[in-house]
């Protein structure tokens, strides 16, 4: 994750960035310009958590219903185990090139895209 001011490039990861009384809005210790922290989007949607391993929970359970029959029971094994894989993926990619603080005057991250 990028922690850096987007006015001074300054690292704000280890301090302390305080309020200013406008809601969201802070100020960067260093250059005192007007930042806004940003949640990553891999932590904010709780539907991202399950859709990658929805299917192979609905095959498991289709493995249990038809008493642990084998095959299913790999394959549902298998989808869930790959979507866990997909969902790690995502979550350190999202991460890796994630924005921590934009500038107040900016339109948020995901709204661009």
């Amino acid at each position: 994750m990028n922690y850096r001011c987007p006015h001074c490039d300054t690292s704000l990861r280890f301090r302390r960035v305080p309020r200013t009384g406008n809601g969201d809005i802070r100020r960067c210790p260093v250059c005192e310009g007007e930042v806004i922290w940003q949640m990553p989007p891999a932590r904010r949607d709780n539907w991202l958590w399950s859709r990658f391993q929805a299917l192979g929970l609905v095959v498991l359970v289709i493995a249990v219903i038809l008493d642990f029959h084998p095959p299913t029971l790999l394959a549902g094994t298998a989808l869930y185990v790959a979507g866990f894989v997909v969902l790690l993926g995502y979550v350190i990619r999202e991460n890796l090139r994630w924005r921590m603080y934009r500038a107040a005057d900016e339109p948020p991250d995901d709204a661009a895209s």
